[in-house]
């Protein structure tokens, strides 16, 4: 036999894609020479293409014995175990590869690759780095040290080397990708979406880009344009998991939680161990009140990675009645072990807070709510001075201007329907109600207040410039600038709820701005929820908001917050008399007919309707921390709950003035 020609005859049926001939060629030659290394090489790669890296690996393994310093055989032994992830010693492979032939870019590509997969950045950026001093105009070079830095968290440095790889090689579209995703990460989103932008441009049929585009897009507001650019990466990709994430995140933020679950669901399907991809679509799914499906993906979760506290907490919240006994053990034990990060423990103890609530074990309970708190990076932040300086403010900028204000003409729509307090004070359960009659939709926890007090009154956090901030600004008002902000919250509220004839706006933060309220809309309905201090307080407690609310994290702060905002809504009930219209939490629940018709046909003017009864099968989507509670029919359990937890309330009793706790 002829070896060297019957070897060229194997390699050409090899090129052509004839694996089965090339494969007989290779094992004739075998059979005549049983270690020929280039048969045993190249036959290793067939057997590679048909899937048995095992013995692919074996072969070259034999090959290498006789032909120890091959280059080539080294980088393909690294290839394939590249393949099977085994990493380490595909590095070796690599390293050995380079050693014996320096020249041989494609080893050293992978070998940068590799250690970037193996999460060996450091060493990945000490390769490349080196590679360069050599190398200083390789724009792949720079590409890969970029990836590297930005693994590390080194983003500064990761957007100056993926910039000089674009300068040197400006034509590679991927590169744009990948400095969007550093942008991105440095929270600098406008030349994030540029980078995208051109990545997308210059390659149309890139998924990625326009999912990563629309995400940001998302990120800036502009919804509308997101929901374009990520309809196309899900038209282009079907089967791309992350980019149904992102399309399903922005139907959650527009409100539409029916079709963000059905994205969910695909991310799902094409991603089943992406535990981020199922704790948003657990929350969807609580949102919508499917908590039997919630608690079903939880569990799922869990399976996948049984130290996740997020999905533990969404069980024992919303599922506290029918969490095992096996559950609760896990939980424990997750909760006892060191390594664990603060965010998911705390997230851990809310939920195990409740599942001792529902067992009444109320001691329990609160010992696990107060570590919970504790281990918040927001406990300890509330600021009770700023707070009562913007209570002072309100007050006497309100007091020296309000009455000249007030002969301006704002907007006399009466669509708005304003419900508003002190978060946990049920102003949830009021919206429910009154979503669920066919003349009112809901725009929820809506920013439209804040945002023209950002953008017409200089709110504090906005950067317009040397003019008084919000509230002293409202000394600047006009009427034509309160007929402008009155349209562009209606133009807001329709675009978030739909033009129904009556929309509530359940932001409770509110309670701050309702003189800024009757200044643009007189004729609008002010729902003010009230409820027993302390349950309200001790709810904020137990809860675990999630932006926010700094001073719940502690009782003392959160019974000082309670005495300032009380002291601000008594100012406008003194200086708008009978113009918020009250509605109390334990008239409610106790006499629910007398006090649904109330609001109803008295407080909103509108004509009843019995569903308004039966708020807990109101389909609507709910997206507040009460989103479980307004699912049941109308429960007592709620009222003066503080009394199971007295002995706890001291601080609390103390900052209220109600050390005779009797008198609550």
């Amino acid at each position: 036999m002829d070896i060297q020609k019957e070897l060229q005859k194997g390699i050409a049926l090899h090129r052509q894609g004839e694996l089965d001939s090339a494969a007989v060629i290779y094992d004739a030659i075998l059979q005549s020479s049983a270690d020929h290394p280039n048969a045993l090489h190249l036959g290793a790669l067939i057997q590679q293409q048909q899937g048995n890296s095992q013995t692919a690996i074996e072969m070259i393994h034999r090959a290498l014995r006789n032909a120890p310093y091959s280059g080539l055989m080294h980088y393909d032994l690294g290839i394939i175990y590249r393949e099977t992830e085994q990493l380490e010693l595909a590095i070796k492979s690599f390293q050995t590869a380079i050693q014996l032939d320096p020249q041989q870019p494609n080893a050293i590509e992978m070998l940068g690759k590799t250690l970037i997969e193996s999460c060996r950045y450091q060493d990945a950026i000490t390769f490349f780095s080196g590679l360069l001093k050599q190398r200083p105009h390789d724009a792949e070079l720079y590409f890969q040290l970029g990836i590297a830095q930005n693994r590390l968290g080194d983003l500064a440095e990761a957007e100056l080397s993926i910039k000089k790889s674009l300068q040197l090689c400006p034509g590679n579209n991927q590169r744009f990708n990948e400095l969007g995703a550093v942008l991105w990460s440095q929270k600098k989103l406008t030349q994030a979406a540029d980078a995208f932008g051109l990545a997308v441009k210059r390659d149309p049929e890139n998924a990625s880009a326009w999912s990563n585009l629309g995400a940001v897009l998302h990120e800036l507001n502009q919804l509308p344009k997101a929901f374009i650019m990520l309809k196309q990466a899900v038209k282009l990709a079907p089967k791309f998991a992350g980019a149904h994430f992102n399309l399903a995140n922005l139907h959650r933020d527009f409100g539409n939680f029916d079709e963000a679950v059905l994205h969910y669901q695909q991310a799902i399907t094409h991603s089943p161990e992406n535990v981020e991809f199922r704790i948003n679509y657990v929350t969807a799914l609580n949102n919508l009140g499917k908590f039997d499906e919630s608690a079903r993906q939880c569990r799922e979760i869990i399976k996948i990675d049984p130290e996740y506290g997020p999905a533990y907490y969404a069980l024992f919240t919303f599922n506290a009645e029918h969490v095992t006994d096996e559950e609760v053990q896990k939980l424990d034990e997750l909760l006892h072990r060191s390594e664990i990060p603060d965010s998911d423990k705390l997230k851990a103890y809310f939920g195990l807070g409740k599942r001792y609530e529902k067992l009444k074990q109320y001691d329990k309970a609160f010992s696990c709510f107060e570590i919970a708190n504790r281990l918040d990076e927001r406990h300890g932040k509330f600021d009770h001075g700023k707070l009562i300086d913007l209570v002072d403010s309100t007050i006497e900028s309100f007091q020296q201007h309000y009455h000249s204000l007030s002969q301006f003409n704002g907007s006399s729509s009466r669509q708005p329907i304003f419900i508003l307090g002190m978060p946990r004070s049920g102003s949830t359960l009021v919206d429910q109600i009154l979503t669920s009659h066919s003349q009112v939709g809901g725009a929820g926890e809506f920013a439209g207040i804040r945002t023209l007090l950002k953008y017409f009154l200089n709110y504090p956090d906005s950067t317009s410039g040397n003019s008084p901030e919000y509230p002293q600004s409202i000394k600047n008002l006009t009427e034509q600038k309160l007929q402008e902000m009155s349209q562009e919250y209606l133009r807001l509220l329709v675009e978030t709820a739909g033009d129904a004839k009556f929309i509530t706006d359940k932001m409770p933060n509110n309670a701050f701005h309702v003189g800024l309220i009757q200044l643009l809309f007189p004729n609008a309905t002010i729902i003010y929820t009230g409820r027993n201090p302390l349950d309200i307080c001790l709810s904020c407690f137990f809860q675990n908001f999630t932006a926010y609310h700094n001073f719940s994290f502690d009782l003392r702060s959160t019974g000082k917050f309670y005495r300032e905002h009380a002291r601000l809504i008594s100012f406008w009930r003194e200086l708008l008399p009978g113009r918020m219209q009250i509605i109390e939490y334990e008239k409610l629940v106790t006499n629910q007919e007398a006090e649904t018709r109330r609001l109803v046909e008295k407080i909103c003017g509108l004509p009843w309707e019995q569903e308004c009864l039966q708020f807990h099968q109101n389909k609507r989507a709910v997206n507040t921390a009460s989103l479980w509670q307004v699912r049941q029919p109308m429960y007592q359990q709620s009222v003066s709950k503080w009394k199971k937890y007295a002995r706890h309330l001291d601080p609390l009793l103390e900052e209220l003035g109600m050390q005779d706790s009797s008198a609550a």
